[in-house]
């Protein structure tokens, strides 16, 4: 039966070895399994399994943080409790296991002095090195003692690889060696869309890409424009549509996401007569990369690459001056009165591929803001945009 307080002792040492512990939070580590020695300090306080774990998983922290005489004297009094108590693999290294051994009493024998010498007794193996950092202990998982940084794995020791500029251990992954981070996120967005106006001379006349409609009613325009009177369309880019954005992501490595966008568009271009109805509806599959060592689990600055593609309408316009010629039948000459303004819209889509970089401010490893900048190419009716989206992103 378990004794009052193993429980709070089996608390204390998972916070210890699997937090403390392999994020090299050694002194802390240490902390917290005293307090678990507290708790166990009477024999009726825990079971003598959980007293052996405490004391020995103290004492694999106490080698960690070069204090070798008390790591071996917790390592023996673990034992003592229990002596069908065994180090973990977790946070076993050949030199630990020597020292448990010895603790066992299965170290081999020393070879004895020869007769009449006085000389003591050489041992058959000499004790283990003590890590050159308190932060690093021996072979363990993702740190090494030497070298600190490299360029290759030549650098390193043996059983060591250049892991992103850090020398790791050789078995183990960059999964393994790096920190958790969340896989799904949720994101809300808005989005500026610009298009890239193509330049146009008697814009409003039919076939340069235009239809107008009056600035002031939005009625069609259906007349004939004077030929060489303004009615003229400069090339550039032009604010055009805008879009509110809802989206999900999810990370199937530390570095490479795929999701989903789905959104409303405001601000479309009217319909002309026999002309499609604007389609206010945004549906996008992405995929993005994420550049560093896993970036999604650190705050601060993010930064990625994102593709593209979906069902999208971008529509821009520009307000110009037309002189009529004639009237809509065709009947009259050249007007001599003022011209009118008009607004010209032309309109993209209904597909569209886009590409761009993304940055993303990291309040907390789950909780940021994304600012994205992208360049679309839209189809079939062809058309070149950009859009300038700004979110706020949670991860869980």
């Amino acid at each position: 039966m378990a004794a009052p307080h193993d429980d709070g002792a089996k608390k204390l040492i998972q916070k210890a070895m699997y937090e403390d512990y392999v994020e090299t939070n050694f002194a802390d580590a240490g902390k917290k399994l005293e307090q678990a020695v507290e708790l166990c300090q009477a024999k009726t306080d825990c079971s003598p399994a959980v007293r052996a774990r405490v004391l020995l998983d103290l004492g694999v922290v106490e080698f960690v943080l070069q204090r070798a005489d008390e790591g071996r004297a917790h390592l023996a009094r673990a034992v003592q409790e229990d002596p069908k108590i065994a180090l973990e693999a977790d946070f076993s290294t050949p030199d630990l296991v020597k020292e448990f051994a010895a603790a066992k009493g299965a170290t081999p024998a020393a070879t004895p002095a020869p007769e009449g010498s006085t000389e003591p007794a050489a041992p058959d193996a000499a004790p283990p090195a003590p890590p050159k950092s308190p932060d690093c202990p021996p072979n363990f998982p993702g740190c090494n003692a030497t070298p600190s940084s490299c360029s290759s794995n030549e650098d390193c020791s043996d059983g060591l690889k250049c892991v992103d500029g850090s020398c790791a251990a050789a078995e183990q992954t960059e999964d393994e060696v790096s920190k958790p981070y969340a896989k799904n996120w949720l994101t809300v967005a808005f989005q500026e869309d610009f298009l890239l106006l193509p330049g146009a001379t008697n814009a409003c006349a039919g076939g340069a890409g235009y239809t107008c409609f009056d600035a002031n009613t939005g009625a069609y325009y259906a007349g004939v424009p004077n030929p060489g009177h303004d009615d003229l369309i400069n090339s550039g880019p032009a604010p055009a549509t805008m879009e509110i954005l809802v989206g999900y992501d999810r990370f199937f490595t530390r570095n490479f996401e795929l999701g989903t966008r789905l959104g409303y568009i405001l601000g479309g271009g009217p319909q002309r007569p026999g002309g499609a109805n604007f389609l206010p509806v945004h549906i996008e599959a992405r995929a993005a990369y994420w550049f560093g060592k896993n970036p999604i689990a650190r705050k601060g600055f993010r930064f990625y690459l994102e593709l593209g593609s979906g069902l999208s309408e971008v529509d821009g316009n520009l307000t110009i001056d037309v002189f009529q010629s004639q009237n809509a039948n065709g009947v009259g000459g050249p007007y001599k009165g003022s011209s009118t303004n008009e607004v010209a819209w032309t309109k993209t889509g209904t597909g569209f591929a886009a590409f761009g970089p993304g940055l993303m401010y990291a309040i907390t490893p789950i909780t940021g803001i994304l600012l994205e900048v992208k360049a679309m190419e839209m189809f079939p009716t062809l058309g070149t945009g950009f859009g300038a989206q700004l979110g706020y992103t949670y991860g869980f």
